[in-house]
């Protein structure tokens, strides 16, 4: 692959991504585990790699919160209540740093608190909607994990909100589709594990959650190229 342009990696590691993206889908729908064991693993890392490769600067902060939704990526294949806290904490953390460091960045754009909130207000009762669902099924620590990831989840739909009404650009575009996946990924896998086991909420759970990883490396790589632009900028004029 080192004997390979630039692009030409870039587009056989996200060829790759999305094989063994449709052979997880199909292993968690025929309930598969053994080939789920074989693909979960090398999601995430495929698509590090390809924003690796794609990025004009890289975010040590993303690259890190892709590690720790790995880390709950392979916490959830196994079954113990153990794993799942584990899993969830993991979770937990990839969301929050996922959110620092858009909201550096959108901060940087212009967008305040006030748009933020208002912003946060849908997609709050959505994961409200499930708690209320489920929090007769659950126990104490678990509701109050539920309860942190709906807070961090709805200031990320928050922040894409505010970014896709106020800026409207592309980099913004992907925010908000990722930030609407992640939701969607998060009410299915919720009412999946608490309210209705239903087989082939798992299927649609993993696509919205690898949509919402796609768009948001995309707007990771937007963000990489406008911050270069900013920064080219800056040194022409600090050098006129």
């Amino acid at each position: 692959m080192a004997l390979l342009n630039s692009e030409a990696r870039i587009s056989i590691v996200f060829h790759l991504f999305w094989m063994v993206s449709l052979l997880e889908i199909a292993a968690e729908f025929f309930q598969q585990q053994t080939i789920i064991y074989g693909t979960k693993p090398l999601l995430l890392p495929l698509l590090a790699y390809c924003y690796f490769l794609k990025a004009s600067s890289i975010n040590k902060g993303y690259l890190v919160a892709l590690l720790f939704n790995w880390l709950a990526n392979m916490a959830f294949i196994f079954p113990s209540s153990n794993f799942l806290f584990f899993a969830t904490l993991c979770f937990i953390v990839f969301r929050i740093i996922i959110v620092f460091e858009i909201w550096k960045f959108e901060f940087s754009r212009g967008i305040r608190l006030k748009p933020v909130l208002m912003g946060s207000a849908p997609f709050l009762f959505l994961f409200l909607s499930v708690i209320h669902l489920v929090y007769t099924d659950v126990i104490e620590y678990e509701l109050y994990m539920l309860i942190a990831q709906a807070l961090v989840m709805a200031l990320l739909g928050g922040i894409a909100f505010g970014a896709y009404f106020l800026i409207h650009d592309n980099a913004s575009k992907f925010l908000f589709m990722s930030a609407l996946c992640f939701a969607l990924n998060l009410f299915v896998l919720g009412v999946k594990l608490y309210y209705l086991n239903i087989d082939y909420l798992k299927p649609f759970s993993m696509i919205f959650f690898l949509l919402g990883h796609v768009f948001l490396c995309k707007y990771m790589v937007l963000t990489s190229d406008i911050l270069m632009k900013k920064s080219a900028v800056k040194d022409i004029y600090y050098k006129k």
